[in-house]
């Protein structure tokens, strides 16, 4: 069970370092562990804006999140054991928008004893989601503040990216409504071969055809096939669907 509980007095706990290697302009922000670069404007922070307070950050581990069960979403556990059945051992993994540390704790306590991946890295865009996650992950996990659609992390950093529940929330779209920038980060810092398994939410039974619906952050994708399209579009391969229930679905990807 996610127990987070913030301590008076006591900070909250981290990885010593980060271990991955950054892009030039994010180095000098190491210490911190906050990249974030973005603008009051900009298109990442006005559709993360609900997930910025420190009440909303709270109010989604105890009972948002768990929400997600009606639309599909198999919950926490079954979706972390999901990674760890899809996703190869070895290397960095990333867990992109992992918000307060549900999955990313049982992810990092997962390969704390078995050694499946030799570190963890979690980041999301909120700075009071980030709190929680590294109280939740301890030293087990080293999480970041970081835009999705702007990655601090070099070239082929990581052999494996996870995200659940997180596309659908991420800004900069292109006309089509995809986060068109994010994807391509994701690609971007993979190692060739690595592997992505993302998911994310669907419209439960579309009402018009994909060429006349027009999504806006933090709405649901038009279909299973769209989301594909939109990971094969940043240059992903061997694209599949691996799970699907009402509107949650699962894809996993090779660079």
């Amino acid at each position: 069970r996610f127990r987070a509980r913030r301590r008076a007095g006591r900070a909250v706990p981290r990885a010593a370092s980060l271990g991955v290697d950054l892009e030039p302009w994010a180095r000098p922000l190491e210490r911190a562990l906050d990249f974030r670069r973005d603008g009051a404007g900009s298109a990442s922070s006005r559709a993360a804006s609900l997930f910025t307070t420190a009440v909303f950050a709270r109010a989604y581990w105890r009972g948002y999140r768990q929400l997600f069960r009606a639309l599909g979403y198999p919950g926490a556990a079954a979706e972390a054991s999901l990674a760890l059945g899809t996703l190869r051992d070895g290397g960095a993994m990333l867990d992109v928008s992992c918000g307060p540390g549900l999955i990313l704790d049982l992810l990092a306590r997962h390969s704390a004893r078995s050694g499946k991946w030799e570190r963890v890295v979690g980041l999301d865009y909120s700075r009071e989601m980030v709190t929680l996650a590294r109280e939740a992950c301890g030293e087990r996990a080293t999480v970041v503040v970081a835009d999705a659609c702007d990655l601090p992390f070099a070239d082929g950093a990581f052999d494996v990216l996870h995200s659940s529940a997180g596309a659908h929330c991420w800004g900069d779209l292109n006309s089509r409504g995809v986060p068109e920038s994010a994807f391509r980060e994701m690609y971007r810092v993979l190692k060739p071969t690595g592997e992505i398994l993302v998911s994310t939410v669907v419209l439960l039974k579309p009402t018009t055809v994909e060429e006349e619906y027009s999504r806006t952050p933090n709405t649901p994708f038009f279909d299973e096939r769209a989301v594909c399209r939109m990971i094969q579009d940043a240059g992903f391969r061997d694209v599949e669907v691996i799970a699907k229930e009402k509107c949650f679905v699962a894809v996993k990807a090779v660079k």
